[in-house]
């Protein structure tokens, strides 16, 4: 048996471009960064929200009029900062939940990126683009791994997932702006 070629996965999800067994890796690793108590899921939220303001440029304006200008010091025992923190992991949860059922996954990270986009101001592609560059940071930081690590790479892709959603909401909402100004 050791002359048999290595097993290729073909269950490719239309969605992320990832295989089932990349899925899985996701699955797993998001496990080990939420955690499995209400009170784990709140700490990695606050850590993964404060990664965002040190490594995404403007994030911290995007949070700022949210929480009133609160100092980052003090966030952290905030009780709407903490909320938003856990909102933030549950909706990442909510993603990873449906990562075996393309549809579902497909029509929620549509809702994410719309629910971005429509934010007053608009959390929109370079937001977007600058965590998934970065992103990368988080994961070897929460999982302890290497840039060039296996959990790296797969988060990376899905994450440009969610960046491909961006870009295509804000793009039909662009067509509809033109739509609209055109008929008047």
């Amino acid at each position: 048996m050791d002359n048999e070629p290595p097993r290729i996965d073909y269950n490719i999800c239309p969605v992320t471009g990832l295989t089932e067994r990349e899925r899985n890796i996701i699955i797993h690793s998001w496990r080990a960064i939420r955690g499995t108590t209400w009170s784990d899921n709140v700490h990695s939220g606050v850590a993964f929200v404060l990664w965002m303001f040190d490594n995404v440029p403007g994030m911290l304006l995007r949070f700022s009029n949210k929480f009133h200008n609160l100092p980052i010091s003090r966030m952290a025992g905030d009780e709407k900062f903490l909320a938003h923190s856990a909102e933030v992991m549950n909706t990442i949860d909510s993603l990873i939940q449906h990562i075996h059922d393309p549809d579902t996954l497909d029509q929620s990270i549509r809702t994410m990126a719309e629910l971005h986009v429509n934010l007053k101001p608009s959390v929109g592609t370079p937001y977007f683009r600058n965590f998934h560059q970065n992103f990368h940071l988080f994961i070897e930081k929460m999982l302890k791994c290497e840039q060039n690590s296996e959990e790296v790479r797969v988060w990376t892709t899905f994450i440009g997932s969610m960046c491909t959603a961006i870009l295509k909401v804000e793009s039909e909402q662009q067509q509809k702006k033109r739509k609209c100004c055109v008929t008047m």
